[in-house]
């Protein structure tokens, strides 16, 4: 009875690999639909059933072990046979629903091509198909051996096919969404391009903003070449080993990628302030201008008073000398 309440403790050691493998699926480019948002959450909460459900099946066990310890009667001992089987049950559980949620996630993330989702849906169905299978082997197992022996099974395929099968499911997920990232900073990147060529043709000093870009593109090269080399990982040899390489691959590109970021805010913080000295220069330009049209309005108005002063004295003089002519003709 010790050695398989000891084995069925093991079983909560595999729990522990959830929130890691969980991890390495989070975040990422999900389809934007009513319905898959209803999906994932569904899934997402049968998680959070199962992690309660099973949380409750261990204190169930670790009560009903402490018992048999304290008086070792058979009636305890099939009591704590119950509440081990019944804890081991609440784990698969647990496993499957999991497998779900990274099944949901896999299913709706829009980087991913449809070959790539095809296989890694079958290998997520496959494992999910030996956990419900091995369900059904605990539910009708009666004796100790029989236990111990399925928890065994259930935790090298846990620990070894299906974590492995996980990460390398995760990798492939974070590679496609990061290329897609890289696809949309390539465009970000012919957009400055044309911005500068634009900024340059209106007089701008764009000698700054074109150093950036270069830094930019520069950030942009590295992350290719980093999901390149994860991509190739993950199509070769899938070892744990190698799947830990494929993420750190992963990493460092999108390291690269923030450092990507961090300059395109640079950029877009200089953009700003050309455009801002392009529009002082401009409104310069037209204030400059509109004084010169009222330095010119004011001149032609002076003219057109002197013009008029002129014209006045002349037709006075001209009426003067009528006068006189006239005078002098009568006498």
């Amino acid at each position: 009875m010790k050695g398989m309440i000891i084995s069925l403790i093991s079983a909560v050691l595999l729990l522990s690999l959830f929130s890691s493998m969980a991890i390495a699926h989070e975040g990422g480019v999900l389809a934007q639909d009513d319905n898959v948002e209803a999906k994932f959450k569904e899934a997402k909460d049968k998680v959070t059933a199962a992690k309660a459900a099973h949380e409750a099946a261990k204190a169930e066990f670790e009560k009903a072990r402490e018992a048999y310890k304290a008086n070792k009667t058979e009636e305890r001992k099939q009591e704590a046979f119950e509440k081990a089987r019944a804890f081991l049950t609440r784990s698969l559980e647990r496993m499957t629903e999991h497998l779900q949620l990274v099944r949901e996630k896999t299913e709706t993330h829009k980087a991913l091509t449809d070959a790539e989702r095809t296989e890694i849906l079958a290998d997520i169905d496959e494992d999910i198909a030996f956990f419900e299978s091995k369900k059904t082997e605990v539910s009708n197992a009666t004796t100790h051996d029989q236990i111990v022996n399925l928890e065994k099974e259930i935790r090298a395929r846990w620990t070894g096919e299906t974590r492995k099968g996980i990460m390398r499911s995760s990798g492939k997920v974070l590679e496609a969404r990061e290329r897609k990232l890289v696809e949309e900073i390539e465009n970000v990147s012919s957009r400055i391009e044309q911005k500068i060529n634009t900024l340059k043709a209106n007089g701008a000093d764009t000698a700054k903003l074109e150093e950036l870009l270069l830094e930019y593109n520069v950030k942009i090269i590295v992350a290719k070449e980093k999901y390149a080399a994860a991509r190739a990982v993950f199509q070769g040899n899938h070892s744990e080993e190698r799947n830990k390489e494929a993420h750190n691959l992963l990493r460092e590109a999108h390291q690269a990628l923030k450092e990507a970021k961090d300059v395109l805010k640079q950029i877009i913080e200089e953009v700003k302030n050309l455009r801002t000295d392009i529009k002082d220069e401009r409104k310069s330009a037209i204030n400059e201008t509109r004084e010169k049209i009222l330095e010119e309005k004011a001149r032609l108005a002076a003219l057109r008073n002197v013009t008029k002063n002129a014209s006045a004295t002349t037709t006075n003089v001209e009426s003067d000398e009528s006068k006189n002519t006239t005078t002098e003709t009568s006498s």
